[in-house]
C-alpha cells in the first residue's frame, strides 16, 4: 500500500511541485486547503477535482455539495481544463465550506 501523500504547510515551492505531481494528495483540513489554494496560481497548478468528506466523529459523510467533481453540476466541461475558473470554483467552495462551520477531510487531484 502505498503512503498518503499529505500536503504541510511548510513546503518550499519546489517540494510542493514535486508534491501536487502524484494525485491524490490528502489535505488535513479546511485551513490548509486554504493555504494551498493561495499558493496554486503561482505553482502554475489548479485541483482538477475534489472529494470532500465531513467529519463528525462517527461517521464520515461524503458531502458532494463541497467536492468538485470536474463539472461540479454544469454542463460546462471546460471547466477542468481552464485553471482561473477552476481556481475560482475552488474559492467559491472554500467560502461555502467556511460559512458550514463543519470539519472535513479532502482529498485532491490536480490538473495537467
Amino acid at each position: 500500500m502505498a503512503a498518503t501523500r499529505r500536503y504541510i504547510t511548510n513546503l518550499a515551492d519546489e517540494a510542493l511541485t514535486s508534491l501536487l505531481s502524484v494525485s491524490p494528495i490528502h489535505v488535513g483540513g479546511l485551513a490548509d486547503l486554504t493555504d494551498l489554494a493561495a499558493r496554486l496560481e503561482g505553482l502554475d497548478e489548479r485541483v482538477h477535482s475534489m472529494e470532500v468528506v465531513e467529519r463528525d466523529g462517527k461517521n464520515d459523510v461524503l458531502r458532494i455539495d463541497f467536492s468538485m467533481l470536474g463539472l461540479d453540476g454544469e454542463d460546462d466541461w471546460d471547466i477542468p481544463n481552464d485553471p482561473q475558473r477552476m481556481r475560482a470554483l475552488l474559492a467559491d467552495k472554500l467560502a461555502a465550506m467556511r460559512d458550514s462551520g463543519v470539519e472535513f477531510r479532502i482529498e485532491l487531484w490536480m490538473g495537467e
